[in-house]
């Protein structure tokens, strides 16, 4: 079937702006036949993965675990990739301080922007991934890899994952799409494809047909 006809579109402001701190409800405002609700029936979001305690943006294993012990099933998490080319769990580079001395240069200042207004950092710029080893975000999370969502995401099959993927989207994807593929082909069933518009889909869909997507409007 055509992708179009299994697509649940969202407006960015009705889906993030709705989001509380750690979690809050997507309103959908156009939505097409979907093949596949599974992922649709949920109107609560765990934003970078939910609040854990005074925490938000983590993008942690713990504040995944704390949501879904909340009865929260659908989860963004944000991508980025190091230097070291590692994709990792984090919300951004420059906009939020973490408490992260390494990264604390980059905070504050002005980058070229890109066409969805994300920063575009020279990867020369950033930390590679065993330096986030050594700095836990805000003090007290580790910087979490794919690999440590996959494997998470394999304890807790009823999971959905809303991939927010804004920079270097179609290798993130990929990447994505190896990792669970390696440890689970089941995995890509609980992947949900956030994509920026038609065109940025048809690519996506190019490295994997995903069955659950939601396009920004």
């Amino acid at each position: 079937m055509n992708w179009k006809k299994r697509v649940a579109r969202l407006y960015l402001a009705a889906l993030m702006g709705s989001l509380l701190p750690g979690c809050g409800k997507a309103q959908v405002v156009e939505k097409e036949e979907v093949v596949d609700d599974s992922f649709t029936q949920y109107n609560v979001i765990a934003n970078s993965g939910g609040k854990i305690g005074e925490y938000t943006l983590t993008n942690s294993i713990e504040a995944l675990d704390a949501s879904y012990e909340k009865g929260i099933r659908l989860f963004d998490v944000d991508f980025l990739f190091t230097a070291d080319d590692v994709l990792i769990l984090r919300h951004d580079w420059d906009q939020t301080d973490f408490g992260q001395k390494k990264v604390a240069s980059l905070l504050g200042q002005e980058y070229e922007k890109d066409a969805y207004g994300e920063s575009v950092i020279d990867s020369s710029l950033l930390p590679k991934y065993k330096t986030l080893q050594k700095q836990k975000v805000y003090g007290k999370f580790d910087t979490y890899t794919v690999e440590d969502l996959a494997d998470w995401m394999a304890d807790h099959k009823d999971a959905y994952i809303l991939c927010d993927a804004r920079q270097e989207t179609i290798y993130a994807y990929q990447t994505i799409y190896d990792v669970c593929n390696q440890k689970d082909p089941e995995l890509l069933k609980q992947i949900v494809v956030l994509c920026n518009n038609e065109e940025e889909l048809e690519n996506i869909l190019g490295v994997y047909s995903f069955e659950n997507i939601l396009v920004r409007k």
